[in-house]
C-alpha cells in the first residue's frame, strides 16, 4: 500500500510542486530513502514502479517492500529551484 503525507497531497491537489525542488524521505519497513526531485511526482511514480518491479537500486528499500509492501513518502523540505545545490547538501546529511 503507498501513503504519502497530508501536507504532500494538499501541495499536489494545490499544484504548489511545480517549480519547486523537493526533499523527500521514503520508509518501507525499517529501511529509509532519502532523496531530491525536481519533478516530485515523476520520481514517486518511478520509486513505486521499480519496487513493484523488484528493480529499486536500494537494495534494503526492495527488500523491505517485497517484505510489507507498504511505502510511505512525506516531504522533508521544498526549495526555489534556484536552491538546488542546497538541496543537495540537505539530501547528503539525511
Amino acid at each position: 500500500m503507498v501513503y504519502f503525507s497530508k501536507l504532500l497531497y494538499k501541495l499536489y491537489q494545490n499544484k504548489q510542486l511545480v517549480e519547486q525542488f523537493i526533499l523527500y524521505k521514503i520508509t518501507v519497513g525499517t529501511a529509509v530513502y532519502v532523496g531530491s526531485s525536481n519533478s516530485f511526482e515523476r520520481r514517486m511514480s518511478q520509486h513505486i514502479k521499480d519496487l513493484q518491479e523488484n528493480k529499486h537500486v536500494n537494495n534494503k528499500l526492495q527488500e523491505q517492500f517485497n517484505l510489507t509492501g507498504d511505502f510511505h513518502s512525506i516531504i522533508i523540505d521544498t526549495f526555489n529551484t534556484a536552491f538546488r545545490s542546497k538541496v543537495l547538501k540537505k539530501e547528503q546529511r539525511a
